[in-house]
């Protein structure tokens, strides 16, 4: 069966506050948001972005979607996990001034910020999954204690599931730390000697002192390391990788059955929203701005991630004209979450698509 998937196309996004009256037409249109019950708390769910990113979701959209919610007579709040990896957003009295810095005041959106997993990140909510490999998913409070939630995400690239966007912004980014260590604990970095330089950038990077200096190399102690992949991320010769063929594809389908745990909790009250502008080959987790690999196109949503996230590959290579996101990761097939995500019925693959305006 198709799901039904909204899309507003907007090519020019300098005009944030433009944007914004396109966004209200597109919540209003689409009826996403009946699901938001009255007196009641509703979580949206984004990223504020590392320090030097402006990949995030522009504050002016955020606020039109806390207004719509309010409309609707929900208690909106802005809401995040921490990092495992070195940065300000790996506790949460940075990470809500990193949120301050990028425009996240309450007098900005109209909305108050709470970080799903704590000050330091240990917070956690326990969820059943019928898997035989992840029998549990370890996620953050939030999502037990919400009573609706929109998933508003950046479409992106990323290094290790080639794309990321409706269901890694839930899957990954709702699991609690303890979820996040299982998460990436599939993924074990190898160091190639030969194309080490010694330049120590991934020693820097490394918030679990996994990774040594050796005589011509460094060396990962893997009993230490947690598979975030920030070495990856830094390394600049490409001496630091994993082996894609099933590292590649576990972390995305673990994410996907986190989504599905979310999903589970939240259903039916749980909506999609995926921007697709500033679409670039990295996360907006990596601090400078990324390559931009992408036209803008607009703003497209849904209540079934699977089939959100589907129109989005989709509309991202047309408008390309070729898969950005297998170009800039050619071992990562991001098509791997999203055929898992539907064999365990988080969504459907298959969509109509609606265009507004």
């Amino acid at each position: 069966m198709s799901s039904r998937v909204y899309l507003q196309r907007i090519e020019d996004w300098k005009d944030f506050a433009g944007v914004a009256v396109s966004f209200r037409n597109l919540l209003e249109e689409s009826k996403i948001l009946d699901m938001v019950r009255a007196d009641r708390p509703a979580a949206i769910k984004l990223t504020f972005g590392e320090a030097g990113n402006q990949g995030h979701p522009p504050v002016p959209l955020v606020r039109e979607l806390v207004v719509a919610l309010r409309a609707r007579g929900g208690h909106p709040f802005l809401t995040e996990t921490n990092t495992l990896y070195n940065g300000r957003r790996k506790n949460a009295l940075d990470h809500l001034e990193l949120a301050r810095e990028h425009g996240f005041a309450f007098e900005n959106v109209g909305a108050p910020i709470l970080f799903g997993d704590g000050l330091l990140g240990r917070e956690t909510f326990d969820v059943t999954l019928p898997s035989d490999d992840v029998p549990v998913a370890h996620l953050v409070p939030t999502v037990r204690d919400t009573d609706s939630l929109v998933g508003l995400a950046h479409a992106t690239g990323h290094l290790l599931t080639g794309f990321g966007g409706a269901i890694k912004n839930i899957g990954m980014g709702l699991a609690s730390r303890v979820g996040k260590l299982e998460m990436h604990s599939v993924v074990s970095p190898l160091v190639r000697e030969e194309q080490c330089i010694l330049c120590l950038a991934c020693i820097g990077a490394c918030a679990h002192e996994a990774i040594r200096r050796g005589e011509t190399a460094v060396a990962i102690d893997g009993q230490r390391c947690t598979g975030c992949a920030e070495c990856l991320a830094v390394c600049p010769t490409g001496a630091i990788g994993i082996d894609w063929s099933k590292d590649s594809r576990r972390i995305q389908e673990r994410m996907a059955e986190y989504a599905l745990a979310v999903c589970r909790v939240l259903e039916p009250r749980i909506a999609f929203v995926n921007l697709l502008n500033h679409i670039s080959d990295h996360c907006d987790c990596i601090g400078p701005t990324p390559n931009l690999i992408a036209p803008d196109i607009g703003i497209a949503l849904s209540r079934d991630p699977v089939a959100l996230d589907q129109a989005t590959l989709d509309l991202v290579r047309e408008a390309a004209g070729g898969d950005p996101f297998r170009a800039a990761w050619p071992e990562a097939d991001a098509e791997a979450q999203l055929a898992h995500a539907e064999a365990i019925a988080l969504g459907s693959r298959h969509y109509e698509l609606v265009e507004t305006g």
